[in-house]
């Protein structure tokens, strides 16, 4: 492992997290989930490796405990972002699935028929 400091990846978590929700208020017309997953799992790299530090007996100072529950607290203005995010996707879902069911109970009406007829397929 690289001679990396708590401190160093206890910034680089706050950097991380501070990104995500910069992405997630700027995506919120067209989100981009791949972007996401990247600063996500980047940010997994960091919150993995301050776990490995701790696990080797590094002990967090006050100034980077300061930098986790900043980044704590911005993980919850996170959560809210992604669930209106979630609950954006699920609409549009919803209104695709409806425009689904809508053609096909009326497939076929767009076709002439030689002798001029209409049917009404719904039922």
């Amino acid at each position: 492992m690289l001679n990396v400091s708590a401190m160093d990846v206890a910034t680089n978590i706050l950097i991380l997290t501070e990104k995500l929700i910069e992405i997630l208020k700027c995506d919120e017309a067209d989100p981009n989930p791949d972007e996401w997953n990247s600063v996500l799992a980047q940010r997994e790299e960091q919150i993995t490796q301050l776990s490995k530090l701790q696990a080797l007996g590094a002990k967090l100072n006050e100034q980077e405990k300061e930098l986790l529950k900043k980044s704590h607290q911005l993980d919850q203005e996170i959560l809210s972002l992604m669930k209106q995010q979630q609950s954006h996707v699920e609409e549009q879902l919803q209104q695709v699935n409806k425009a689904k069911t809508a053609s096909k109970q009326y497939a076929g009406e767009t076709t002439q028929v030689a002798y001029g007829a209409f049917f009404d397929k719904k039922k």
